[in-house]
């Protein structure tokens, strides 16, 4: 059973619609550094979503759409389509860009060749994880993100799995079986 979760739409330059996950009370060291890190991707997340939308617009790309899928701590992209302004499809061309990666160790950001559709994968990543991390645990989640050069926005149709769990106890009252079922025949 999939229980669809509103699309939400935002747009580049502004901060991302959910909080990510941040440990309010990170007191190891280890917690320190997971809450910074996502820090820094979230007030990242604008900047390489402009890169992204600017590369779409100038490769004549008006919209891709980025289907996803994940459950029981799996999660991949099953498919990325791209739109020329027309509607048709069109391919994605091998060009590489600049961004901007969050290193773990430190949550510093330093700049990061790669290309085209490896940037949509990784931002559609991103993106799913700072706004539903649990996509891919447990029943997870399914659905498609839409990158739109035209509108610099980038949408996210998301539909969450559920799983129910029915639990029924019930104690019978004194059952005598015969003690030998061969002399009752």
């Amino acid at each position: 059973m999939a229980t669809a979760i509103p699309t939400t739409t935002s747009r580049c330059g502004e901060p991302p619609e959910a909080t990510p996950m941040l440990l309010p009370h990170a007191r190891t060291p280890f917690e320190r550094k997971v809450a910074a890190f996502a820090s820094a991707v979230a007030q990242n997340l604008p900047t390489n979503c402009d890169i992204l939308l600017d590369a779409l617009g100038t490769s004549g790309i008006a919209m891709v759409v980025v289907r996803f899928d994940g459950k029981d701590g799996h999660g991949q992209v099953e498919g990325v389509a791209a739109y020329a302004p027309d509607g048709d499809t069109t391919d994605i061309p091998v060009v590489d860009l600049t961004v901007r990666e969050v290193v773990f160790d430190n949550a510093r950001t330093v700049p990061e060749r790669r290309s085209l559709r490896g940037t949509i994968e990784i931002m559609a990543y991103t993106l799913l994880e700072h706004s539903h991390g649990e996509w891919s645990e447990g029943a997870g989640g399914s659905g498609e993100l839409v990158f739109s050069a035209a509108s610099r926005s980038v949408t996210l149709e998301y539909n969450q799995r559920v799983m129910t769990v029915r639990h029924h106890w019930q104690r019978f009252g004194d059952l005598s079986f015969p003690q030998n079922l061969e002399s009752e025949r």
